[in-house]
């Protein structure tokens, strides 16, 4: 054979070699979600409550800017293009995270464990990576949720700024994000999902009552 033939088996034998860890499943019928044991276990309700929040925020309603920016027709493209995407990956990940808790014996896993057991559980060549996956994933989450929760901050002050200047006179929103940051962060300290799902469901209800507010100014002065 030659050195290239030989190389190219090494590598395809490499390349099929199982991977050695430690956390290896118990046996081929292991079912993650049966021995999943769970401190503070949110419920079904719970979990759609929380669904709603994060998927309908208070960005609902900048969405006729939006369109009045795009036009109506390349909005709804957009908008169903975005959303096909976005439940896509979704759908790929809590796929990929099932697949994961059989191989690996786990039951449960965060964001960034099932980036870097991906990793370790891929090819050869990943492996190594696991670690740097690891990081990537959780930067990108702590980029992403720092700068949108600042955002959320300011918006917070400024629609509190329009009720506190309406009596009082013009007033600083720096102020009030000043005294906001206490509130938030007590709120943001909360580790268990459990224990927030009544604030969101509050906050499901601010919304839905802002809405049909702002719809029943949008429809009254309609001939």
């Amino acid at each position: 054979a030659t050195p290239l033939k030989v190389l190219d088996a090494e590598a395809a034998k490499e390349e099929l070699e199982p991977v050695k860890l430690d956390s290896e499943p118990v046996s081929p019928d292991f079912d993650p979600f049966k021995a999943r044991e769970l401190e503070h276990p949110v419920s079904n309700c719970a979990t759609l409550t929380h669904l709603l929040k994060s998927s309908l925020g208070t960005g609902i309603l900048s969405m006729p800017a939006a369109f009045k920016a795009s036009g109506l027709w390349l909005g709804v493209f957009i908008t169903v293009m975005v959303s096909v995407i976005c439940t896509y990956c979704a759908y790929v990940l809590v796929q990929c995270a099932h697949k994961l808790y059989r191989k690996s014996g786990k039951t449960s896993m965060t964001y960034a464990e099932v980036a870097e057991e991906a990793c370790l559980r891929g090819p050869s060549w990943s492996r190594k990576y696991g670690y740097v996956a690891r990081q990537i994933v959780l930067w990108g989450i702590f980029a992403t949720y720092f700068t949108a929760s600042s955002c959320y901050t300011v918006i917070v002050a400024e629609n509190f700024n329009y009720v506190i200047v309406q009596y009082t006179g013009p007033f600083s929103t720096r102020i009030t994000i000043a005294a906001l940051f206490l509130p938030l962060l007590c709120i943001a300290y909360v580790p268990n999902l459990k224990y927030l799902a009544p604030v969101s469901m509050v906050a499901n209800i601010c919304m839905g009552v802002g809405l049909v507010i702002t719809c029943y100014y949008l429809l009254m002065d309609i001939p």
